[in-house]
């Protein structure tokens, strides 16, 4: 197939997925992206939960503004940032622009919402949702308790298209655990199979990134940073969507202020709640970290917004809260559970000289244990051959003498 060819379909893929949104007409590599607003419809056609077209730009004439906010929901999704705000406000240039457009279309191709896109685009006349095999289960299953009809018409795509997507990302499954989470669970892992890392949003990433990643992940304790959520968790008197999952419990930033606001109350007067868009999210985690400095944390503790919001580092999170555990436990009389430092990561040589020494104490153990029980069987042993001796036996004692009367 030809560039011009590849190029032709990356611009139909961007038009139809574009084209439902109010304000937003796509036509070139150029203009059409210049005020941010087509950027912001790519992703909220596929991830309406991540990004919310109605509200994610207020002010739609302030191009960088909006901009700013469409490429933050980019780098939350791991989309490579080609692009910067500024530049593309101030000049449009093809290559580049066709370029971010083909980054966008790698990630977006394949996220977890796009069973109904691709059901009702692609329909013909009719599309009964229980049969395609697009649709997931949760996706039936919520189209079934929100009594969608289960063959939608095509003749108005955009409008099915629209009230699927505002069903599922407003649906807690979607969001949490049954469509939405398997892609952010994705990441800190190298797969048997193929031997591709992946980052925390189950992208592929190679080279040095991809080695930095393994060697930030393998200083992570699950463990510990699951008794620090807990520990969050306890503080909140709520439960955490997923205490083992730092960035679905606290992406919002929602969590965090509360937390705050319990350990001290007051201290966060003013946070964005309920249905939030990619700013909202990232300026509460922003103001809690402000918070958390301002109460006597270490600024060598404090993660970075991206460290949690774009998956970047979530570990780091679990390092700044710990901190501020250790603040509570100090300054804000807290007298709940206290969480013990992160056990110090061993070397390799460590560990294996630790093996050793766990095998060479459990070999001793079992030796021990089997001298044990010789020694208890010649004991038993012993004991039976003296038992006869000690009691004479009545053949020994002779036949029984008759009384004699008198």
């Amino acid at each position: 197939m030809s560039k011009e060819s590849e190029t032709q379909k990356l611009l139909k893929w961007c038009k139809r997925n574009t084209e439902t949104f109010p304000g937003v007409k796509v036509s070139n590599f150029t203009s059409s992206w210049g005020d941010g607003l087509a950027f912001g419809a790519l992703i909220a056609n596929w991830r309406p939960d991540i990004l919310d077209f109605d509200t994610f730009a207020p002010d739609r004439s302030d191009k960088v503004a909006v901009l700013t906010v469409a490429f933050k929901a980019r780098d939350q999704l791991g989309i490579m940032d080609v692009l910067d705000a500024v530049d593309v406000a101030d000049y449009q240039e093809q290559k580049s622009i066709q370029t971010q457009l083909a980054e966008y279309y790698k990630v977006l191709s394949k996220s977890p919402a796009k069973g109904y896109k691709d059901a009702l685009i692609n329909a013909h006349d009719d599309v009964d949702v229980e049969d395609s095999t697009k649709a997931s289960t949760a996706e039936i299953s919520l189209q079934k308790s929100l009594k969608l009809t289960t063959t939608l018409k095509s003749n108005d795509p955009a409008k099915a298209v629209a009230k699927v997507a505002t069903a599922v990302s407003s649906s807690k499954s979607f969001e949490n655990k049954e469509v939405g989470s398997a892609k952010v669970a994705a990441g800190a892992a190298k797969t048997a199979e193929t031997g591709d890392v992946l980052d925390h949003n189950g992208n592929k990433i190679y080279g040095i990134d991809a080695d930095l990643f393994l060697k930030q992940e393998s200083k992570r304790d699950k463990d510990w940073e699951r008794k620090v959520m807990l520990w969050v968790q306890e503080a909140l008197e709520e439960p955490l969507v997923d205490v083992d999952n730092v960035y679905l419990s606290l992406r919002t930033g929602v969590e965090l202020c509360k937390l705050l606001n319990k350990l001290k109350p007051g201290t966060i007067k003013k946070f964005a709640s309920g249905k939030l868009n990619v700013l909202s999210e990232r300026q509460n985690i922003e103001d809690f970290l402000k918070a958390i400095a301002a109460l006597g944390v270490p600024n060598k503790d404090i993660c970075a917004c991206g460290d949690l919001h774009s998956q970047k580092n979530p570990g780091a999170m679990v390092t700044t809260l710990y901190a501020l555990h250790r603040v509570a436990c100090n300054t804000l009389e807290w007298t709940g559970t206290v969480v013990p430092p992160q056990p110090t990561p061993l070397t390799p040589a460590a560990k294996a000289a630790k093996a050793a020494k766990e095998a060479e104490a459990k070999k001793k153990a079992e030796e021990a244990a089997k001298g044990d029980s010789n020694a208890q069987i010649k004991v038993e042993a012993k004991a039976e051959t003296k038992a006869p001796a000690a009691t004479a036996s009545p053949a020994a004692a002779g036949p029984a003498r008759p009384c004699s009367g008198r």
